[in-house]
Parts: C-alpha cells; structure tokens; sequence
C-alpha cells in the first residue's frame, strides 16, 4: 500500500516537472505521435501539457515566443493527422485520444487565426479531401467533388475539430473572460469573410454524397450546421441547393431527427422581423410539416419543436408594429392561422413530451388574445374557432391516464431512499404539466368565458 501511493506520488511528481520544464511540451508532442504509440493514458498526458503549452501562449498566441512554438506544433500534428487518421488507425484509435485532440487543434486556432495561422479551416477541409471551393452554392456543387478523394476517416476528424470549435468559441454555457470574448469575436469576423463559406461548401458536399452510405457523417454535418447558423451569413445555408437536400433527409428515418433540429435552429435564428418572414416563407416550413410522415415518439417532439419556434417567431411578426409593415403582419398571421391546426394536433399527442414541445407557442398565442381582450378589441371569428378546438384538448389532456399508477397510500410515510429518484422526476415532470394546462384553461375562460362555461 505504502510502496503504490509513493509510486504515484512520485509519478505525479514527475508529471507535474514535465508541464513545468521548457521543453516538456516537445517531449509530449513526440510521445504522443511516436509510433510504434505509448500507452493510451501516456498520450493523454502528453497532449494535455501540449495543451497547457497553447494556452500559456497568451490570449492571441504572441507571448514569449509562442508563434515558433504554435507553428511546430501545428506541423507536427497535422502531419500526424494526416498520415496516422488517413487510415484504419483512425477506427483503432480511442475516442477520447480522438476528441482530445481535436481539442488541442481547436486551441491551436484559437490562439492563431488568422494571423499565424489563416489557412486552418482550408487546411482541415483540405485534409479531409473536401473541395476548398467559395463562392454561391449551386445544385453542380456537388458534381466537382472528387469523392475518390474524400476520406471519410478524415471528414469525421473534420466534424470533431469544427464541434471543438464552436464549443470553446461560442456555446453560451462556456465561461468566458472579455479577453476570450473579444478574441472569439475577431476570429469570427475573420471567419466571415471567406471560411465559413468553405465550411458550407464542405457541409454541402458531405450531405450530397454520404447521406446514404455514411449517415453518420451527414448527420455530423447537420449538427454542425445548426449550431453554426446562429452567427453565419444565413443565406449560406438556406438557398435551394442546401434546402432541398434538407427536405429530403427530413424523410429518410436514419437522419430526419437530426434535420428536423437543424431546420428548428435555422427557424429559430436571431434575425430582423422582416427577415424572418421571408425565411419562413422562402423554406415553406409549414408545408414541409404536412407532408412529414410522423411515426413515432422522437420525430414527433423534433416536429413538434418546429412547430413551437415557427408559431413563436409568426407570433413576433404578427404583434411587432414597430418594424413591419401592416401586410407583412397580416401575412404572418394568416401563416399562424395555417399553423394552429398542426400546434393542436401535437398538443393533443397521447404522449406529454410531444405534447409540451408546444406550450410556448400555445402561451404566446393565449398572451396575444388576452391583450386584444383587455384592450377591446373583439376576436375574430377564426380565433374564437381556434379557442373553440382548443379548449377540449387542453381538458382532455388534464386527465389522467388509466395507465397512471397512483403513488400508494402506503408509502406516504417512506423514507427518501424507499422513493425511486426517477419516480419522483417523472411526478414533478407531470405536475408541471398538469399546471401549465391549467394555466392555458384560465387564459381561455378570461379570454372567452361562454366557451369556458359551456
């Protein structure tokens, strides 16, 4: 016992010595991509003082001769990437080892582009054996793609670094210093100019042609474009090249989940209201959901989400005097009115977490009726019709189902740890639910109290 916590003491010691030393990152940086390769948790610790080396550089990467030592690091890993993830070693390769080095690329960037370092996202797409194309997309996009050329290996090493990417640079969960801030800032301005439009191209290119043999590529792609599109040029995504690959992967069950989320966050971009109504018109969102063919519990609350942030966004315009025009709020209302339907058709789904997607699109169409009641102003026919529907789902909802099992009598007295924690969750869950459609049947009976009563 004595004999193992002084050998750890002692390797924690030396470890500890390695991440201090001048040069431990060099030695790191050749134990991590010798071959024959070390141990997997020895290449761990290896890019960990890579990646304390990269962060001790400085927040643009120019403290203390940090670009010499930025430029070998990035030489010694793309070539390690290229010759060593071009091939079966990359299925050999660990996951986490994959990821972590993703990161530590991520962080390369971070600290260089695009002074050090502006051919990092040509270089990666290059990588991979994508075409480094710019400019408009068009439906012959894909035809100058050299899918001899593309390896899918190194495409999924792509997607990684690009996940990486947006993890450290814009995710809002990320604490960030106002140094990061303004750093991150620069590097996506930086981007805005030529790259990001490579990124599309790539993204294009990977849907085009591995949607169908490699699925997981295409849908690592769609990630990538939903998370993207919150600070993208967005006609580099929604144009009718993309658009119409989008739609027919919303019918192909392998990946419609995940495009349904990315047409949701494409839907859900922050964007002038004016623009917005053009979006929603020009990707026909609505039509697109009545011609889905809905067949089971998760595409259904994907749906239902778009749904939800479509109502919600109409809703925006229909209200928002300020900067529409009164025909753009007359048409973004009669789209509502299209919606509604689908918003009570997932709203009365026999299971609560599709029924929920739509709540707040349900509350903020309640909200807008309540106002016009208060100020006067009468409901039209059409929404009375719609309150009229609404109202006995929401009831019909409140009840409880004969499959509910009832917490026994007998077990009020138990002590914590008699109580499933996942029991307790799902109660809470219900209550919540049970809640907010009461909430939405008060709305209605001070919105229109002859439907309430009646």
């Amino acid at each position: 016992m004595f004999h193992n916590t002084a050998t750890a003491a002692k390797a924690t010691q030396y470890c500890e010595s390695v991440k201090a030393s001048a040069d431990g990152w060099q030695v790191c940086l050749e134990l991590f991509t010798k071959v024959p390769e070390r141990a997997p948790s020895a290449r761990l610790f290896a890019l960990q003082v890579v990646d304390a080396m990269i962060m001790g550089a400085g927040i643009r990467g120019n403290e203390n001769g940090a670009p010499e030592r930025l430029a070998a690091t990035r030489k010694t890993l793309l070539e390690f990437v290229s010759t060593q993830y071009a091939g079966q070693k990359y299925q050999t390769e660990l996951p986490f080892l994959k990821n972590t080095l993703a990161h530590t690329i991520t962080l390369l960037a971070l600290a260089s582009y695009p002074t050090q370092w502006p051919t990092f996202v040509r270089d990666m797409i290059s990588l991979a054996g994508l075409p480094d194309a710019t400019g408009p997309l068009t439906e012959d996009s894909a035809k100058d793609v050299n899918t001899a050329a593309v390896n899918p290996f190194l495409v999924d090493f792509l997607i990684k670094v690009l996940a990486s990417l947006d993890e450290e640079m814009v995710n809002p969960a990320v604490p960030r210093g106002s140094d990061e801030v303004a750093r991150n800032t620069d590097i996506k301005d930086a981007m805005r100019v030529e790259d990001v439009n490579r990124m599309a191209h790539a993204w294009y290119s990977i849907l085009a042609h591995m949607s169908a043999t490699r699925p997981n590529l295409a849908e690592g792609a769609l990630r990538l474009m939903g998370v993207y599109v919150s600070w993208i040029d967005i006609n580099l995504i929604v144009n009718q090249p993309f658009m119409q690959i989008l739609f027919g992967l919303l019918k192909a069950p392998a990946l419609r989940c995940q495009a349904c989320h990315c047409l949701t966050n494409i839907v859900g971009k922050g964007m002038r209201p004016m623009d917005k109504l053009f979006l929603l018109q020009f990707v026909s969102v609505i039509d697109i959901m009545k011609q889905l063919d809905i067949d089971d519990i998760e595409f259904a609350e994907k749906v239902g989400h778009l749904a939800n942030v479509a109502g919600v966004e109409l809703k925006t315009i229909w209200v928002d005097k300020e900067s529409t025009t009164p025909e753009a709020r007359s048409t973004a209302y009669a789209m509502l009115e299209q919606l509604m339907p689908l918003l009570l058709n997932f709203l009365s789904h026999e299971y609560d977490e599709v029924s929920s997607a739509v709540f707040p699109a349900i509350s903020e169409i309640l909200g807008v009726f309540k106002k016009m009641q208060r100020d006067g102003t009468a409901l039209s026919a059409s929404q009375l019709d719609f309150l009229s529907r609404l109202l006995p789902v929401l009831v019909d909802k409140l009840k409880y189902s004969e499959e509910y099992s009832w917490p026994s009598s007998s077990n009020s007295g138990a002590s914590d740890g008699d109580v499933s924690l996942d029991e307790d969750d799902e109660e809470a869950v219900f209550a919540e639910l049970r809640r907010s459609l009461r909430v939405f049947i008060d709305a209605i009976g001070h919105i229109a109290p002859s439907l309430y009563d009646s």
